[in-house]
């Protein structure tokens, strides 16, 4: 929901993604503030899975990195091998030349923002 919101904010209304990223940020920590409070008071505990995904062993191996390594290959692939990952580096080395060649730059920035919030969830639940 972030990343959409960051997403449409940049691409869409055009603003600073700096400033939209910092300003998105203010309004989840008071939300995770209120929220937390509402935790703390009922005392929720951390799943044992959740637990063991993000600190524990598989052969040797901590489960973070056994699930980083197909995520990393997904997105190797997916940059290099897939349009979408194309559009992504056409947006990123010049915008207006992208525009020009008819690259719809807002729908790209948003899936791109929406991507990265997924990923700093999953991260946020292993860490």
């Amino acid at each position: 929901l972030i990343g959409l919101v960051n997403g449409i904010g940049v691409g869409v209304f055009r603003v600073h993604p700096l400033i939209m990223t910092l300003g998105t940020s203010l309004i989840g920590t008071g939300f995770l503030q209120v929220y937390q409070r509402t935790v703390i008071a009922s005392g929720a505990k951390i799943p044992d899975f959740l637990n063991w995904l993000g600190t524990g062993l598989t052969y040797g191996f901590p489960n973070a990195l056994l699930l980083f390594v197909p995520v990393a290959v997904l997105i190797v692939f997916m940059l290099n091998r897939t349009g979408f990952g194309r559009l992504l580096y056409s947006v990123g080395d010049n915008e207006r030349a992208a525009r020009l060649s008819g690259v719809r730059y807002w729908q790209v920035i948003t899936a791109l923002y929406v991507l990265s919030s997924l990923l700093a969830g999953i991260t946020g639940l292993l860490y």
